[in-house]
């Protein structure tokens, strides 16, 4: 039912990488099987105006750090579905796992994951601290060009 809801309202839907529950992909494999999975739905459901979401993050338990870290070291090989790609890394409790942050203290890991992340192909950004990352992504688009 969702999905002809989100196909008649005719706006970008923010698809993640899920099977059954929010983010329940662990792996970089998982990861790519659950997007093919979601775009398969979607499609069935005529849902063609989509923002791909890697769910980056620790969705559910068995997820670690490491699983997030996978991801973002090989988020360059999401653009092989050419869709807009979500990055979604602010405060995430992998960047405090190795800087001991609590998650206000995470902005200087934040926005050091998020630049690489832009030059990985990120077109969405997600954030809390919206004045520092518009800073980043003006900075790094800039080097970029």
């Amino acid at each position: 039912a969702l999905g002809e809801i989100i196909s008649d309202a005719g706006i970008p839907a923010v698809l993640m990488a899920s099977r059954k529950t929010p983010g329940d992909a662990k792996s970089l494999q998982e990861t790519h099987a659950a997007i093919n999975d979601v775009l398969s739905r979607a499609h069935d459901h005529g849902i063609e105006d989509i923002i791909l979401d890697p769910g980056i993050g620790r969705w559910i338990p068995e997820r670690t750090a490491a699983d997030d870290w996978e991801l973002c070291r090989h988020f360059h090989e999401l653009h092989s579905y050419d869709l807009p790609i979500l990055a979604a890394v602010s405060r995430k409790s992998f960047i405090g796992e190795i800087t001991g942050q609590v998650p206000a203290g995470r902005l200087a890991g934040t926005l050091a994951v998020t630049s690489r992340l832009i030059e990985a192909g990120a077109s969405v950004i997600r954030a809390h601290d919206i004045p520092e990352t518009r800073d980043v992504i003006t900075c790094v688009m800039k080097m970029m060009r």
